[in-house]
């Protein structure tokens, strides 16, 4: 096995304790060094300057702040050759070198004040007259190795919805980061719309009809409609009665044209338009695709609703 390591390092092209080539770099291993942790790289280790490609490769991880290891040129030297990083390579100094991890660990908790202030900024605007947006942060338990004053970031951007989230806190000392899983509830509040008098199917919604009170969506299951506005432009789905809580799917939308209505075809060529009268075959809303009867012509064609009583149709 010994043999066989050998050739590979000669194959290499790897110089160990002889005279450099062309392209030959000195690593000097002191007798020991203290480092940050937890991950520890060449850079770290070596006495004086080595190449940039080199200096990043992390030789050990999981190195517990208190801990005291030690590292040999032969291990270094297989994370060389395992990475490509060891042709013209001369080991210096040390065989082996001992390695003291400085500063200390404490749990993700303790920073508690930070994340959630960076948090906060994913915290959507409160809807006018409603009670303040608030958020519980659930930080697990992890340790994190400090040795000096944190950064904190996140690795997401997008506001938080109401109710539970997850977040990703990026914790970063001395340019080294941590990545910590952060449990994030939302607790914003919209109008919930109850039923004041029986409704039947079909009938166009106004905001009078219903009590509107503020409440908390993260406890809010199912899809209720929220906010007065939420029922401009639609009918009820189906009968409501009093009492009833008014659902997203109670909604579908007011026809802007209904069947046999008489209206206004709007005939669009390149630049070009004109308006004729003409009888909706189809009810539809606003954008819907409907046919409608040219009554000039008594032809069918499809034409997009594009307002009461009004379609478009482009030839």
């Amino acid at each position: 096995m010994k043999l066989a390591f050998l050739i590979l390092v000669v194959i290499m092209g790897v110089t160990v304790g002889q005279a450099p080539s062309v392209w030959a770099w000195d690593l000097v291993l002191p007798d020991s060094v203290t480092v940050r942790g937890p991950s520890i790289n060449v850079g770290e280790i070596a006495v004086g300057s080595v190449p940039t490609a080199v200096k990043d490769l992390v030789l050990q991880s999981g190195r517990r702040p208190g801990t005291v290891d030690s590292i040999s040129r032969r291990t270094i030297l297989r994370q060389l050759v395992a990475n490509g990083l060891a042709a013209g390579v001369c080991f210096k100094g040390a065989e082996n070198c001992r390695i003291f991890v400085s500063g200390k660990e404490i749990p993700a908790a303790d920073l508690t004040d930070e994340i959630r202030s960076a948090i906060q900024d994913l915290v959507p605007h409160a809807r006018s007259g409603a009670p303040a947006s608030w958020i519980e942060v659930q930080i697990p338990d992890i340790p994190i190795h400090l040795d000096d004053h944190p950064l904190i970031s996140l690795k997401r951007s997008r506001p938080l919805k109401p109710g539970r989230n997850q977040v990703r806190v990026l914790i970063e000392v001395r340019g080294r980061i941590q990545e910590v899983p952060v449990g994030v509830v939302l607790h914003s509040f919209a109008e919930i719309a109850q039923v004041k008098k029986a409704i039947g199917r079909d009938v166009p919604l106004t905001a009078d009809m219903f009590n509107w009170e503020w409440s908390d969506l993260a406890f809010e299951k199912g899809d209720p409609a929220l906010n007065r506005d939420a029922v401009l432009g639609f009918n009820s789905a189906r009968s409501l009665a009093p009492g009833d809580n008014l659902r997203s799917s109670d909604l579908k939308p007011t026809p802007l044209v209904r069947v046999g209505d008489p209206i206004e075809l709007v005939i669009v060529r390149g630049t070009v338009s004109a308006t004729v009268r003409a009888f909706a075959r189809q009810a539809g809303c606003l954008g819907q695709t409907i046919p409608v009867r040219n009554e000039l012509t008594g032809r069918l064609v499809n034409a997009r609703v594009a307002g009461p009583g009004l379609v478009e149709w482009r030839n």
